[in-house]
């Protein structure tokens, strides 16, 4: 059987910085959340010089009392969706979107890690001010 030797030992990545991220959408998926209800689990790869490779993570509940998350998201990306009525949503279309991601930093475990707090449409990396006359809270 093959064997990997490494020495593991202080190795780490560092969060980005907070701030806005140009990324694309990379993979989309239905799962199932710890409460076991479905969930729109959504990956993103960083396109921003000197973090490209970088990996991003955001999920979407499917609940019907959080769905203004999921049409929030929808709307950032910017694609043909009727978001005023029924949808029935392939999530291959997602592949590819582009969008800005606002990042912080949380910790997590002890270490300081990135989260998604929200995804708005691509371009849009200089915040409130890039967002025109809808403004960021729109988003």
């Amino acid at each position: 059987m093959p064997q990997i030797h490494v020495n593991l030992a202080g190795v780490a990545q560092e969060a980005m910085p907070e701030g806005y991220y140009p990324a694309i959408v990379s993979e989309a998926k239905i799962g199932t959340s710890r409460a076991g209800k479905p969930k729109l689990e959504v990956h993103f790869d960083i396109m921003q010089v000197g973090f490209e490779g970088r990996k991003a993570f955001a999920n979407y509940s499917l609940q019907p009392q959080a769905l203004w998350n999921l049409r929030r998201f929808l709307k950032a990306l910017e694609l043909d969706f009727d978001l005023d009525g029924e949808l029935e949503l392939d999530t291959d279309d997602l592949l590819g979107a582009e969008v800005t991601l606002l990042m912080e930093q949380q910790e997590w475990e002890g270490e300081m890690r990135n989260s998604v707090q929200r995804v708005l449409p691509a371009g849009m990396e200089s915040g409130p001010e890039a967002a025109g006359e809808e403004g960021i809270a729109d988003w």
